[in-house]
């Protein structure tokens, strides 16, 4: 007999409620293991549901809708030349901001993704930040790499399935 188990997820607004059937292991692990090595195209569309579903359940639990959306792109002579160059600028532009905030008694919070994949492959970030009224000038004024800054506020996108489309 199959159990069937719920499970409730609450993350911030957002509350999720999942009804499923209890794996029970009844294949040798050889067998497990060859099918682990397969992925098809039905088995990568339910991952990157799965990725995008973790990751607006992460965007629930931590932001408000008033909370912004940034896109931080490179000036020509700025560019990196790789996506590692890429992941140190960003940092270093994390850093300045956390110790602006700091200074101020203000909390950052963020998630980032990188990106190159667009009709250019050219490389630029996405983030979401915690919002604190002030954010676009200081922000333009961190990026040192650019001055194409684009901001939005999180209630822009309706919810948060799909910014985390978007950004997954």
């Amino acid at each position: 007999m199959k159990t069937k188990r719920k499970k409730i997820i609450t993350a911030g607004r957002l509350v999720w409620g999942v009804v499923y059937t209890a794996p029970r292991a009844r294949d040798p692990e050889h067998v497990r293991q060859a099918r682990q090595k397969h992925s098809t195209k039905a088995r990568q569309a339910i991952n990157m549901r799965a990725s995008y579903q973790r990751l607006e359940l992460l965007l629930a639990a931590n932001f408000g809708f008033t909370d912004i959306h940034v896109v931080l792109t490179y000036r020509e002579d700025a560019l990196p030349p790789h996506y590692k160059a890429a992941q140190q600028c960003l940092k270093k532009f994390l850093t300045h901001l956390r110790e602006h905030r700091r200074k101020r008694g203000q909390a950052l919070r963020y998630i980032y993704v990188t990106e190159g994949l667009h009709t250019d492959g050219r490389l630029h970030h996405h983030l979401v930040l915690n919002g604190t009224g002030q954010d676009l000038e200081l922000i333009r004024s961190l990026w040192v790499y650019g001055e194409d800054v684009h901001l939005e506020t999180l209630d822009t996108y309706g919810g948060y399935e799909a910014l985390a489309r978007y950004l997954a």
